[in-house]
């Protein structure tokens, strides 16, 4: 689930261009292609130009240039364009894909065999073909070449696909199955058989539309920011719970809580070195073995109870979602930076159902993170005395859940956001 967000009505949103780079290993390759696809999307992510426009997916191995290899490329590039197969990447997509062989010659051979495929003639590819090297080399490599696609759409316009493009390249592979527009019952005054869609890919285009519409992409809501405001600042709801499922009333009053601290945040403004008053604007996390973010940064006072995501009742390692917290603001921060909008403050607010353990690790990245944002931890039917006192010395401002948490939070960081 995702946050809920009324954008209103308005001019349409200019097309932006999105780029798809699809790894495909060769069969031999050493390298472990699900931890070089990693890496590479690591590396996309870190970079301010690349965050916001790319979108990193695997491939299937393969060794020769046959059918079924290129139908299952092509099947995977055209899913890699699409989110939860109803809401399309972007509005004009720019395909790549990127053959990584453990013998550069082999790749580059098989990257032009597949580029002239009766398969994917259909598909304007760029096609490019690599050999791995070290770890670092190869994900160096491979990042290079969507820079190379990026200073290639003014050479070659016409490898830029919309939408309505895209869907017509809607296509099964053997191993997965086949990408179908939904089917409606005919009108009773309609033509078809009984069960077939008359017009199933303007359907298909109207959900896509209807799906941007509701979910921003993340450039799209950094446009839109830039575009209303020179500064905003951030706030981080972070979702977290324990090993074991919480009581329905605590779950309920978590998620309660999260409505009520957004709300309380949209009232706030922020001083900043500029000319009036900064608004907040805010993400959703969830927090367990991994940190997950649920969608991206939108005004605060919209989001809806209804929409909220479930929290997974697993083990939280602090750590790692400490450090991605981090890494998600240092993103957002440069993104916003590079649109000409200042980040005067930041608030980090996890609303827990458990009081996590003080290893010094843990506490030491808070004090790190606390360097840079204001840390809040807002305990929901857990005893206060369970929270560690080191958490407090780490700049944590640690508060029990009431009936007024709301205002004594305002209150609390009002030193900071105003």
């Amino acid at each position: 689930m995702t946050i809920a967000l009324d954008e209103g009505t308005g001019p349409e949103e200019p097309a932006w261009t999105g780029f798809v780079l699809l790894v495909v290993p060769v069969e031999g390759l050493e390298l472990a292609a699900d931890g070089l696809v990693q890496a590479v999307r690591d590396r996309v992510a870190a970079d301010v130009v690349l965050a916001d426009t790319v979108r990193v997916a695997g491939g299937p191995a393969i060794g020769t240039a046959g059918y079924e290899e290129t139908s299952a490329v092509a099947n995977a590039l055209v899913r890699a364009a699409l989110v939860n197969r109803r809401e399309a990447f972007a509005p004009r997509v720019v395909f790549g894909c990127v053959l990584v062989g453990q013998e550069p010659e082999r790749a580059e051979q098989l990257a032009a065999e597949l580029s002239q495929s009766q398969e994917l003639s259909a598909l304007p590819l760029h096609c490019y073909g690599v050999g791995a090297s070290s770890p670092a080399g190869t994900v160096t490599e491979v990042t290079a070449r969507i820079v190379v696609m990026m200073d290639s759409v003014e050479r070659w316009p016409d490898a830029v696909i919309d939408e309505r493009r895209l869907l017509s390249l809607l296509r099964p592979s053997p191993a997965d199955p086949p990408i179908v527009p939904p089917t409606v019952a005919p009108l009773a005054t309609g033509g078809g058989k009984a069960g077939e869609d008359p017009e199933p890919r303007s359907r298909w285009r109207g959900l896509l539309a209807r799906g941007r519409r509701a979910n921003p992409t993340p450039a799209q809501a950094l446009d839109r920011l830039a575009r209303t405001t020179n500064a905003a600042a951030l706030a981080y709801l972070v979702l977290v719970t324990d090993g074991q499922l919480p009581e329905r009333r605590v779950r309920d009053r978590q998620a309660r809580l999260a409505v009520e601290l957004d709300g309380a945040l949209a009232r706030l403004r922020v001083d900043w070195e500029g000319d009036g008053l900064a608004p907040v604007e805010t993400a959703l996390f969830t927090a367990g073995r991994t940190l997950v973010r649920h969608g991206p940064l939108r005004p605060a006072g919209q989001l809806s109870r209804v929409r909220l995501p479930k929290v997974k009742p697993e083990y939280v390692d602090l750590v790692r979602c400490v450090n991605g917290i981090g890494n998600a603001h240092q993103r957002d921060l440069n993104s916003l930076t590079s649109r000409g909008v200042e980040v005067p403050a930041t608030v980090v607010v996890l609303i827990s159902t458990c009081a996590p353990l003080a290893d010094s690790e843990s506490v030491e990245w808070l004090r790190v993170l606390g360097d840079r944002c204001r840390v809040v931890w807002i305990l929901v039917g857990v005893d206060p005395e369970l929270m560690s006192d080191e958490f407090t010395e780490a700049g944590v401002l640690v508060l029990d859940d009431h009936s007024d948490i709301a205002h004594e939070f305002t209150e609390r960081i009002s030193g900071q956001v105003e």
